[in-house]
């Protein structure tokens, strides 16, 4: 019998196709990997092997969802859509040009003023978002804790026999400077408010930074620390806030890249997986620092 040497050896140059991942171990070979988002798109790719960047994942997915943390700690997720650059699906190459695309463009409007609308909240006290976001000067509120309710103001303020009317914020001072004054802490506060869980002690939040707190009380006399009572005090009198000509930050821009805000939370740590369908994936991106 006599053997075709040639077809042998064609036979053994032929390179078998690769086998797509399955969702889980496809987002598993993102560990390989460490890179910072504002790395030079190279940079990125270089963290993997060529190998690895080429792997696929299942191509019946051709619809990935990547929600980016877009705030130093996680306040902000924006979500984006994306397409299959082909009927074979994604590849690990593709979705790490997704992450370098998404971090070194800048936000959209829409994503700006979603910020900006989290800061005039205080959901968000970072000076680094503070490039596109800034609570106005000259204005001072409150807000509850975690876990507080107005009825649980309320039933601290009557346990005390204390006045019960004006503003959600009058009642929250009245509330904090009285348990402040008799140390109303832990689980005397607890039967007082009626609360479902343990606290150590109850003070509003500000709307201010504490940078911003301290910068007020130096400039109005009251103190060189940020002591949040006296301002509120203050505030109470009818006194007003200082407007400065110039934030320390400079002027807010209308936008920035995103990877600006970050600060030094720029290390990439990883996808989770959020939801799984037959022809779509949606995905968390985390980063630290």
């Amino acid at each position: 019998m006599r053997v075709n040497l040639a077809l042998c050896q064609m036979a053994s140059d032929v390179v078998e196709p690769d086998v797509p991942f399955a969702p889980e171990a496809f987002f598993q070979l993102f560990d390989e990997g460490e890179f910072v988002v504002s790395a030079p798109r190279a940079a990125k790719l270089k963290a993997f092997s060529i190998d690895t960047l080429r792997q696929r994942l299942d191509p019946a997915i051709q619809e990935l969802r990547i929600s980016f943390m877009s705030s130093r700690y996680a306040e902000v997720f924006f979500e984006h859509t994306f397409a299959a650059p082909s009927d074979a699906g994604f590849t690990v190459g593709d979705v790490i040009e997704l992450v370098h695309d998404y971090y070194t463009s800048v936000f959209t409007a829409d994503e700006v003023a979603q910020i900006r609308e989290k800061v005039a909240r205080s959901e968000i006290d970072d000076p680094y978002v503070q490039i596109i976001a800034r609570k106005p000067q000259g204005v001072l509120t409150w807000s509850l804790p975690a876990g507080y309710k107005e009825q649980h103001v309320d039933n601290f303020l009557a346990y005390f026999h204390l006045p019960r009317d004006g503003s959600l914020e009058d009642r929250m001072l009245r509330m904090a400077f009285h348990g402040a004054d008799h140390k109303v802490f832990e689980a005397e506060l607890q039967k007082a408010c009626q609360l479902p869980f343990f606290p150590c002690a109850f003070w509003p939040i500000p709307s201010l930074s504490i940078e911003e707190v301290q910068q007020q009380c130096k400039a109005l006399g009251l103190s060189d620390q940020a002591n949040e009572r006296k301002l509120a005090e203050h505030v109470q009198r009818g006194g007003a806030l200082v407007v400065f000509a110039e934030p320390p930050s400079g002027p807010v821009q209308e936008t920035c890249m995103r990877c600006k805000v970050m600060g030094g939370m720029q290390c990439f740590e990883g996808f989770s997986i959020d939801a799984v369908s037959p022809q779509s994936l949606s995905v968390s991106i985390g980063l630290g620092s």
